[in-house]
């Protein structure tokens, strides 16, 4: 049982990568965003506070990390739940 749960949760971790993914490809202008509005509020509730968090490069305010960083937490997330299968 609990490999199910931890395959579930693995695959679940993937799915939503892939939504980021796509989601910052989508916003380099390839669609009319009324086209993605549902990937919007499929990863805004996590991509928001780390946006918060982290505010914009200080660099260039038109650079968002918030995506790099929400994936690089998933990758962690999925390495660990693995050890713990």
């Amino acid at each position: 049982m609990k490999n199910v749960i931890l395959t579930v949760l693995d695959w679940a971790i993937q799915v939503y990568i892939l939504l980021i993914v796509f989601r910052v490809f989508l916003s380099w202008g390839f669609l009319p965003i009324r086209y993605w509005r549902w990937l919007i509020r499929l990863t805004e509730p996590v991509l928001a506070p780390v946006r918060r968090l982290f505010g914009r490069s200080a660099v260039s305010t038109a650079i968002d990390f918030s995506p790099a960083v929400v994936v690089l937490l998933l990758v962690l997330l999925r390495r660990w739940l693995r050890s713990l299968g």
